[in-house]
């Protein structure tokens, strides 16, 4: 979309007209202006339809929540005591000069306003996409990216190495769970380290007193017959 500006940079713009979309968040009809917040990825900001602007009123008064706008607006500085502090845009909103309705929604099963934890499970898990725009779920998802983000950086920065491993396999007699997939049967395999296993033993270097033990010990684990080895020196298959 050109010209979009994201809802965290509004204060960068004050007194210009800008260009936002979202999804509505709620609305409150005060009959000659109407308010509602309008949410995007980077946060949410107070829209104000007047009197002044007639046809983006008119079409202010049937937006309902989780609707999807392009709005076009000038952002205004808050009066002083409007103002809420360590709030995101709370010293500013947006004066609505135009509404584009770019999608509509039906009426939600629960409030996404509000915190969904009260909420029956299986509700949730039924409409899991409305779960995800709550505000306690984006807050847990962007949380889990940081932590995730911060070992992955720290483990780069010392030198490690990510390896992805197959998640779905050729059954393992150890047991294993069997998936339908399309034109193959796989399994998801129940000892889950072996793929990491058979790395280690790749990147191992073998010193002379060691005698591979560290192979063996890892088939060994694995429960596989030697047969399943391949390439393998029988050397290195004495010991088990």
């Amino acid at each position: 979309m050109k010209n979009r500006v994201y809802i965290k940079d509004l204060k960068e713009n004050v007194g210009k007209e800008i260009i936002i979309a979202g999804w509505v968040n709620i609305r409150r009809d005060q009959g000659k202006m109407v308010f509602f917040d309008m949410r995007d990825m980077t946060g949410m900001v107070q829209c104000v339809a007047l009197a002044s602007h007639a046809e983006a009123t008119e079409k202010a008064k049937e937006i309902r929540p989780e609707w999807v706008l392009k709005i076009t607006g000038i952002v205004n500085k808050r009066p002083d005591k409007n103002v809420k502090v360590d709030v995101l845009n709370g010293d500013v909103e947006l004066e609505v000069t135009g509404i584009e309705i770019l999608n509509k929604a039906e009426t939600t099963p629960f409030q996404l306003n509000e915190n969904t934890i009260g909420v029956n499970e299986d509700t949730r898990m039924k409409y899991k996409y409305l779960d995800l725009r709550s505000e306690r779920m984006q807050k847990n998802i962007r949380m889990r990216d940081k932590i995730i983000t911060f070992f992955r950086k720290y483990m780069h920065d010392n030198g490690f190495i990510e390896i992805e491993t197959p998640i779905l396999m050729k059954g393992t007699p150890e047991g294993s769970r069997e998936y339908v997939v399309p034109s193959r049967l796989l399994w998801w395999p129940v000892l889950k380290n072996i793929f990491k296993l058979l790395v280690v033993c790749a990147t191992k270097i073998p010193e002379e007193t060691d005698n591979w033990s560290l192979l063996n010990w890892t088939m060994k684990c694995l429960l596989l017959p030697k047969k399943k080895f391949w390439n393998i020196p029988k050397p290195c298959l004495k010991n088990l």
